[in-house]
């Protein structure tokens, strides 16, 4: 089983660099890293040079969702993973996708977990997850992270999942919604295989996402847009009952600006589930 992790960027200093080596150093793995670049100019292009064993291109695109399509179709992978630069892999995250999916072959997209943190590598808080539902991917939010959704290459190929271009800040979501009427199997991987950095320029934060909610709104049934506060209310009693709000002590190792050779070790005896930003 062979992973492809498609890297879109543009001006991706220093995030890109741990980006990276947590891809290069995951074990016993095939694996290829595409980086997709629409064009920076602040040394990403150098820095990713040092890397022999990273496939980059520097194209110019129509933004992100355009440049992941493009590494989509370059990758040659099983299984794709889209990994931001401000993402990163866990330790064995890649070993424990891949024995997952060889024991669940139905399955076509897995949903792991994530750890959120601020730029030195400190906990913010935890994200587990549960299966999206239609509705409320519509009307409120996607309440998974693309930095740990795995997709078979072959659902992406059977059921056209290739992102909508007209869309610049929730084609994650949009994606997710076209899967799911399409009833294209999924699961979740009750793993943390991802880390995701909150650096003040994420995509998330974009004012161009409130169109683009009234969009994704616009398109589920308006019995259910007026019924929101009730889906909304739904989703965090079956969270709280999946046990997503639930999470021991937690041991985890990244790279950071300020360490880049090697992976910094954290532990943290409560870890918080609840969303934060700096």
């Amino acid at each position: 089983m062979k992973f492809s992790i498609i890297t879109p960027v543009f001006n991706g200093m220093p995030w890109i660099d741990s980006c990276i080596r947590s891809v290069r150093d995951q074990q016993q793995v095939d694996l290829e890293h595409i980086i997709q670049d629409g064009g920076s100019s602040d040394g990403t292009a150098q820095l990713c040079q040092q890397f022999p064993q990273v496939h980059y291109i520097q194209e110019k695109d129509r933004g992100m969702y355009d440049a992941i399509n493009r590494g989509f179709k370059r990758a040659r992978g099983d299984i794709f993973l889209q990994l931001n630069c401000d993402e990163q892999l866990l330790p064995g995250a890649l070993s424990a996708a891949s024995r997952f999916f060889e024991t669940h072959p139905e399955v076509e997209i897995a949903f792991a977990y994530v750890l959120v943190l601020n730029p030195g590598g400190n906990l913010l808080c935890y994200r587990k997850t549960l299966l999206p539902t239609l509705l409320h991917t519509q009307i409120s939010h996607l309440a998974t992270l693309t930095c740990a959704t795995f997709y078979r290459r072959q659902a992406i190929e059977k059921h056209s999942l290739y992102f909508d271009t007209d869309y610049r800040v929730l084609g994650d979501a949009e994606l997710i919604c076209r899967a799911l009427n399409r009833k294209v199997r999924m699961a979740i991987f009750p793993e943390y295989t991802s880390a995701f950095t909150i650096t003040g320029k994420n995509l998330s934060n974009d004012t161009r996402a409130i169109p683009e909610r009234k969009k994704m709104a616009e398109k589920a049934p308006w019995l259910f847009r007026k019924a929101k506060p009730l889906i909304k209310m739904y989703h965090r009693i079956a969270r709280k009952l999946g046990g997503v709000y639930s999470q021991g002590p937690l041991d985890y190792s990244v790279y950071t600006p300020a360490s880049l050779q090697n992976r910094i070790s954290f532990h943290v005896e409560k870890p918080d589930f609840r969303w934060k930003e700096l």
